[in-house]
């Protein structure tokens, strides 16, 4: 019975001592991650990232979503510090665990966009649409598509995505339609679409607009 007792007390005291362990090294991940904050918010972010690294080494059975929060803020300083390979790395990461998340396909898009890398973000829109059916990455997509002036492809994407139910996205597709004719100074077909979207969509304001200027091209 006193071997019994003494193995429960042997127990009793590691498992103390490795909460409490576990407890300390939260504390500290706390502090490292506020004095990681403040050079974050000062625009040191350099130092903020290497800060946060540090905090991330004290990973314990608390941490819970703080780590992930530091890979967002690391990400984020990687964006600003223009290191966009570093921010996209983050950004697959969490993809990997998280496929159906929306949030990390729009920043990925956003770094390969800033970086000018603008077939690799129509890619990573491609892959978001597939993974959430969100018609946010469809818009994001045909914008890519405009913005390389891969305007078969961004009228192609339109015309395949016309009877969706999301009425916003369609919205936003179809006008894109005007500013694609236009943009290829193709007026009179841009007239027909502007035309037949004010139709449609009487109460928008952009689509009177462009029938408006459209009208004087005539």
């Amino acid at each position: 019975m006193k071997k019994l007792i003494a193995v429960i007390v042997l127990l009793l005291v590691a498992a103390g001592g490795f909460f409490g362990y576990q407890g300390y090294e939260r504390s500290r991940q706390t502090e490292l991650f506020s004095e990681a904050s403040v050079y974050f918010e000062e625009k040191d972010y350099q130092k903020a990232i290497q800060i946060f690294e540090e905090a991330r080494e004290h990973d314990n059975l608390f941490s819970g979503s703080l780590n992930e929060q530091f890979l967002y803020y690391q990400a984020e300083a990687y964006m600003n510090l223009g290191d966009y390979e570093e921010a996209v790395k983050i950004y697959n990461r969490f993809i990997g665990e998280k496929p159906k998340e929306a949030r990390n396909y729009v920043l990925k898009g956003y770094c390969y966009s800033k970086a000018k890398e603008y077939d690799k973000a129509a890619s990573v829109y491609e892959e978001a649409y597939e993974q959430t059916g969100e018609g946010e990455f469809l818009l994001n997509l045909c914008n890519m598509y405009i913005v390389t002036e891969d305007y078969d492809k961004a009228l192609s994407l339109i015309e395949q995505n016309r009877d969706l139910k999301e009425e916003d996205t369609v919205r936003s597709l179809l006008f894109s339609e005007i500013v694609i004719y236009e943009k290829q100074q193709e007026y009179g077909l841009a007239y027909e679409k502007a035309k037949e979207f004010s139709e449609t969509y009487p109460d928008d304001e952009n689509g009177k607009k462009e029938m408006e200027f459209l009208e004087s091209r005539q």
